[in-house]
């Protein structure tokens, strides 16, 4: 038997030649299109390499949240508890956001009802708060007063140490808590004489002259290695290395070279970068931030602001972020980026990260 088994007919024969027809034009369409890209290899890699545009998020005002129970209260710092309530400290006392409620402290619940200067979230989740001259701290629903009204005390900064001791930079003086036990490192005796009336059971320790320039614990910090660094507000940044030696051995001590370019600033801050470095804010004259490298004594300034700095943050991609009273600062390498208040779109008043 010859031909087909199956006779197909002559419709569906000629249906079958089109679609043969039809995949032979596409495959020569596909060739020609491959030879066209082949012949431009800059169309190529011009359409490999595309990129979206993206804006900068920090510009996109949709993301900017503002919390109006804040309005009016005279903002002065924040800190966030372990717990992740935001704590604000504010004209009279402190107003805590747990997400979903706004609770003010003040002296009606336990709280002393003056201008809260600085907080500090400790690792337990309790948090300090320091007024000028007053130190408590809150703990399982409780306000606590170390001590409230202390004459010839001025509180500024409040830091926790790696061994969980609290540290409070009180300018002509530091005091540090320790298992309930309260310590005075002080520089001049006259000092020390003021406040022994009020803490009669305190320790007290005279440190070395040398690390004495004005005020010289406007801020504190503890870096990486436990060492106890302290900001002067005329320029005088002093390192006690608790390995070296007891802090009143002046061995224990190292002074940043005044010779070197540094901060002035009546409030500085201070913050320590994973290089180690330590950044401190600059006020008076030259505003922007100082950054000084213990490794080799040597200090960077850059200078682009209109107001002392207000906080110092590094990101975890190494991005270095400070703000004033109306800008925000981006450090990328060599690159800083000024954005101002306006700009954002965020009210010019006390800009604060963490």
């Amino acid at each position: 038997m010859t031909g087909n088994a199956f006779p197909i007919s002559p419709a569906l024969a000629s249906g079958q030649r089109l679609s043969l027809l039809y995949r032979r034009g596409i495959q020569t369409a596909a060739l020609l299109l491959f030879l066209v890209v082949l012949s431009f290899p800059a169309l190529a890699e011009a359409a490999s390499s595309y990129q979206p545009q993206r804006g900068d998020p920090l510009l996109e005002r949709w993301r900017w949240t503002h919390f109006a129970e804040l309005d009016g209260n005279g903002f002065q710092c924040m800190a966030e508890t372990k717990d992740g309530s935001m704590w604000f400290g504010v004209e009279h006392g402190i107003i805590r956001y747990d997400g979903l409620q706004w609770t003010p402290y003040n002296a009606t619940n336990g709280l002393f009802d003056t201008q809260v200067a600085t907080l500090c979230a400790s690792r337990d989740g309790t948090l300090w708060a320091g007024a000028q001259h007053s130190l408590s701290y809150f703990k399982d629903g409780t306000w606590t007063s170390v001590f409230s009204d202390a004459p010839n005390i001025s509180i500024n900064r409040i830091i926790e140490a790696a061994d969980g001791s609290i540290w409070v930079s009180l300018f002509q003086m530091v005091l540090r808590l320790k298992n309930n036990e309260i310590t005075f490192f002080y520089a001049r005796p006259g000092d020390a004489d003021m406040v022994r009336k009020s803490f009669p059971s305190a320790q007290f320790i005279l440190i070395p002259e040398k690390v004495v320039r004005g005020e010289f614990a406007r801020s504190i910090l503890e870096d990486r290695e436990g060492r106890i660094w302290l900001a002067s507000g005329r320029g005088t940044l002093a390192c006690w290395d608790p390995k070296a030696g007891s802090a009143e051995e002046p061995n224990a001590w190292v002074v940043a070279d005044e010779t070197q370019e540094q901060y002035d600033q009546l409030y500085p801050v201070m913050y320590q970068t994973r290089d180690g470095k330590i950044l401190v804010g600059n006020g008076r004259g030259r505003n922007g931030l100082n950054a000084y490298d213990p490794a080799s004594g040597q200090w960077s300034v850059f200078q682009a602001t209109a107001s002392p700095p207000l906080s110092i943050f590094e990101a975890r991609n190494g991005t270095v972020w400070s703000t004033t009273h109306s800008r925000i600062l981006m450090q990328q390498g060599d690159i800083w980026q000024v954005y101002d208040a306006e700009r954002l779109g965020v009210q010019p008043n006390r800009i604060w990260l963490f």
